[in-house]
């Protein structure tokens, strides 16, 4: 004998009573705006992170990446009870409480160590970023669908990979309070875009990947970035901080992105007058 609720019977026809229970997706940046999560950013290094996200409500919440995101280094503490909350041990003032918002006066730039780029990884992308199935293991396998779920009350953690983008600056470490933001609130930059998606996804090495970016984004040369010493000793000797074969594939990249831009173009180019061509025969 079967008991059906009244909430069952109103259910439409051919549609399963657990879709209605499914969370709908969120984008991770609006659900820190509403509060509904809580991001710890944490620099293991310039060239890798992890990411911590809480979700803040009483329901699984399924977030929606974005292939590209920045990172700034910021001094403003936030109060006490703003942190993730649950005994999750994140004190120092360093947790991030509702409403981390990204508009104006927040300070970006405010701290002294580089702002960071990166990705969570893209659509068969291979990137140490890569997510599994929502729901499934931190890293896992199986192809990036651009989805997080976090269960209600629940910490997950992943580790993405980012670039520096301002050389000069102090490079970044776990002892420093970083903030996740959207990339286009520190970076206009499209072909920056294009880069961290790409070293989020796998598509590009980090060295060469960091030698892009400074380059992008900071103007060095090749040249510049060819003399760049990771380490100087009077006794050991210098270390360079990027190989001649790092170097060529950051320009090889870089090559192909503009190889694509103008193919792009062309495509929109002849889109155009073929539009042109049709509208001129109907007016005839």
């Amino acid at each position: 004998m079967f008991c059906v609720t009244a909430a069952q019977a109103e259910e439409p026809a051919g549609v399963c009573c657990t879709s209605r229970l499914a969370p709908q997706p969120v984008d991770l940046f609006d659900a820190m705006q509403s509060g509904q999560v809580a991001v710890k950013f944490i620099p293991l290094g310039a060239d890798r992170a992890n990411v911590l996200v809480h979700n803040r409500t009483d329901q699984p919440i399924e977030l929606q990446l974005p292939d590209a995101f920045g990172a700034v280094h910021v001094l403003a503490q936030f109060g006490p009870g703003q942190g993730f909350g649950g005994g999750q041990g994140f004190g120092g003032g360093q947790g991030f409480g509702g409403g981390q918002g990204f508009g104006g006066g927040q300070g970006f730039g405010g701290g002294q160590g580089q702002q960071l780029g990166g990705g969570f990884g893209q659509p068969g992308g291979g990137g140490q970023a890569g997510w599994g199935p929502a729901g499934g293991g931190q890293n896992g396998g199986g192809q990036f669908r651009g989805m997080f779920r976090v269960a209600a009350g629940k910490t997950r953690r992943t580790s993405v990979v980012t670039v520096c983008l301002q050389h000069g600056r102090p490079d970044p470490n776990s002892r420093m309070n970083y903030r996740l933001v959207p990339l286009e609130a520190i970076q206009s930059d499209p072909e920056v875009h294009a880069l961290c998606r790409a070293v989020g996804s796998g598509a590009i090495p980090q060295t060469a990947g960091q030698a892009a970016a400074w380059h992008l984004a900071n103007g060095l040369t090749w040249r510049e970035l060819a003399q760049l010493n990771r380490v100087e000793s009077r006794y050991t000797g210098n270390q360079r901080f990027f190989t001649t074969q790092q170097l060529r594939r950051a320009q090889a990249w870089l090559a192909e992105q503009a190889e694509r831009s103008e193919s792009d173009r062309d495509t929109v180019t002849t889109s155009i007058a073929s539009t042109n061509n049709v509208q001129d025969g109907l007016r005839e």
